[in-house]
């Protein structure tokens, strides 16, 4: 809406202004004011575009930084840790390009852009075992204890799978 309002109707008021000053003149608005107010019509829209780009560059990498920082410092009991090494500027061009093939493509390329994000952010995890895994998992079925199969049937949600 804000950048509707910017391309639109800022380069009205430039127009308004010329147009009462030549108003004395008694001139009508001619063809020359118009094609001035689609120049500054498309240089908004340039502007705008360049700003919005931007802003999802930095957002891109400012979420590549916070998401490295939150896992690499992430850690088990026994010795497990996660890596990450998402990287902004690679993030954020497979989301302003998958941003602009949706857009070109009506929206038909949107899961192909989606398998495309989801592909690099999990090439970029990884999982370094304390210990082998197999061990880890016997530990964590013996700690298993009944609260959380019975708070799921009180709250009356059924997860299993069907065979």
């Amino acid at each position: 809406m804000i950048a509707a309002i910017i391309v639109f109707v800022f380069p009205l008021f430039g127009i308004a202004a010329e147009n009462t000053l030549d108003a004395s003149t008694t001139k009508s608005a001619d063809t020359g004011s118009i094609f001035r107010f689609l120049g500054l019509t498309f240089l908004s829209t340039i502007t705008t575009a360049i700003y919005f780009v931007c802003f999802i560059a930095a957002r891109q990498i400012y979420l590549a930084l916070t998401r490295n920082a939150i896992i690499n410092t992430l850690h088990l009991e026994g010795g497990h840790r996660f890596a990450s090494n998402l990287s902004g500027g690679k993030l954020a061009w497979i989301t302003i390009s998958n941003m602009a093939v949706v857009l070109f493509t009506s929206g038909l390329m949107q899961p192909w852009a989606a398998t495309r994000l989801w592909r690099y952010q999990t090439s970029s995890y990884g999982a370094t075992p304390g210990v082998p895994v197999d061990e880890f998992a016997d530990e964590q079925r013996e700690a298993v204890s009944a609260f959380g199969s019975e708070f799921g049937d009180i709250e009356g949600f059924n997860i299993g799978i069907g065979i």
